[in-house]
Formats: C-alpha cells, sequence, structure tokens
C-alpha cells in the first residue's frame, strides 16, 4: 500500500505571502516566518498597522480564509498548521475577553422616579 504522504513539504511561508499580499497596501512591510515542530508548524505575520483592517477583513473573513487554506495544505501533508499575526493586529482572544467583560456587567436596575415612563400616546378625535 503506497504511503499517503506527499514527498514534498509545503511552502507556508510562500502560501501565506502568495494569499495575504493582495490585501496588503504595503505588501513589503510583510515578515513571515515558520518554525517546524514534528507535526505541527508554526506560521507567524507580522503586518504593518495600517494594513491590519484589510488583512482582517469585515469580520476576519480574510485571515479566517487564509488559515482554512493554510490548515487544509498542512492536513494533505500530515501536519496540523497554526498561523499568528502580530504587528498592529488585534490579537482576537483579547478582544472577545473585551466584549465578554462589556457585556457582562451586572444589570443595575433603576428606580422609577430616575427614569419616567414615556407619555402615552394621545388618541384624536375626528370631529
Amino acid at each position: 500500500m503506497p504511503d499517503s504522504k506527499p514527498d514534498v513539504t509545503p511552502d507556508y511561508v510562500g502560501l501565506v505571502r502568495f494569499l495575504i499580499t493582495p490585501f496588503l497596501q504595503h505588501p513589503n512591510a510583510l515578515k513571515i516566518d515558520c518554525e517546524r515542530s514534528q507535526q505541527r508548524v508554526f506560521v507567524r505575520m507580522a503586518i504593518d498597522d495600517a494594513d491590519r483592517g484589510r488583512a482582517y477583513g469585515r469580520g476576519g473573513r480574510n485571515i479566517d480564509a487564509v488559515r482554512h487554506v493554510l490548515t487544509a495544505c498542512a492536513q494533505v501533508a500530515g501536519e496540523t498548521a497554526r498561523l499568528d499575526i502580530f504587528g498592529g493586529a488585534p490579537d482576537s482572544s483579547a478582544a472577545v475577553t473585551h466584549n465578554a467583560a462589556r457585556h457582562s456587567a451586572p444589570h443595575i436596575p433603576r428606580s422609577p422616579s430616575t427614569h419616567p415612563a414615556p407619555p402615552k400616546p394621545r388618541l384624536r378625535s375626528r370631529d
């Protein structure tokens, strides 16, 4: 039975550079590093602060797409891959923590005297 692993290891740095460069205004500022440990691959990417929004895309769609392609490529090679972004990019865990803290504040009921009820609409009579 032939081995299912490919003979060539993927060029993760080239792949990430190819996928992310079209989104950047300053592609020369892009720095990518790849570290391998057994069957794990860690790709670190640093981008310019001005390109942060473009690299992430609306709702993180751009960077999620890059991560999915990277993960699929690594899976074919029998590895697992992780992409970390540095250099001005928001840390997604910090954003989640910030949003969770904002929405988990205890609800303090207000007394009716501080917020009176809005007036009821009055109906006009047709005379």
